[in-house]
C-alpha cells in the first residue's frame, strides 16, 4: 500500500512542537518590545534635558534667574521646550542659577522617570519606572505649575 501525505499523529507533532516555540518566542519579542518603548522614553527625557539646557543658556545673559519648564500632556505650559512629536507626554524640569537641572519629573502613558537631586547628568536617564509597576506615594503627578508625588 502506497503512502500519501502525513498520518494524524505526525501532523499533531508538528503542531505541539510549533507551540511550544509559540509560546518560547512570545514572551521574549514583548519583553525586547518593552525594552525598545522604555529606551525610547528616555531618549526623549534626554533631548528634553538638552532642549531645557540650551534654552536656559540662550536666556540667562538677560535672565540669570532659575527656571522651569513644564508641559501637561497636550497642555503647552507659559513656560515649556519646543518638540515635536512628544504629545503625550508631561514634564517638569527645574533648572537652578547654575544651569544644573535640579528636578526631573516626566511620565506617558505607560513610563514615568523622577529625579530630585543637585545636578542631573543627562546620561544618568537610562532607566524608568513603568507605571504598571508604581506603588505607594510614588506616581508623578505633572500640572503646569508643579510636579509632585502622589499616589495613583
Amino acid at each position: 500500500m502506497k503512502k500519501n501525505g502525513f498520518t494524524l499523529i505526525e501532523v499533531l507533532a508538528v503542531i505541539a512542537i510549533l507551540a511550544i516555540l509559540v509560546v518560547l518566542a512570545v514572551p521574549a519579542l514583548l519583553g525586547t518590545y518593552r525594552t525598545a518603548k522604555m529606551n525610547a522614553f528616555t531618549t526623549e527625557l534626554k533631548l528634553i534635558g538638552r532642549a531645557a539646557n540650551q534654552q536656559w543658556a540662550s536666556e540667562k545673559l538677560t535672565n540669570p534667574e532659575p527656571m522651569t519648564f513644564t508641559k501637561d500632556g497636550d497642555t503647552e505650559c507659559s513656560s515649556h521646550v519646543d518638540l515635536m512629536n512628544v504629545s503625550d507626554l508631561s514634564y517638569y524640569i527645574s533648572i537652578d542659577g547654575n544651569g544644573n537641572i535640579v528636578k526631573f519629573y516626566a511620565n506617558n502613558n505607560e513610563f514615568q522617570y523622577h529625579y530630585d537631586g543637585s545636578a542631573l547628568g543627562l546620561e544618568e536617564i537610562v532607566n524608568a519606572q513603568r507605571l504598571a509597576d508604581v506603588t505607594g506615594n510614588n506616581f508623578v503627578k505633572i500640572t503646569c505649575s508643579s510636579a509632585v508625588l502622589s499616589s495613583k
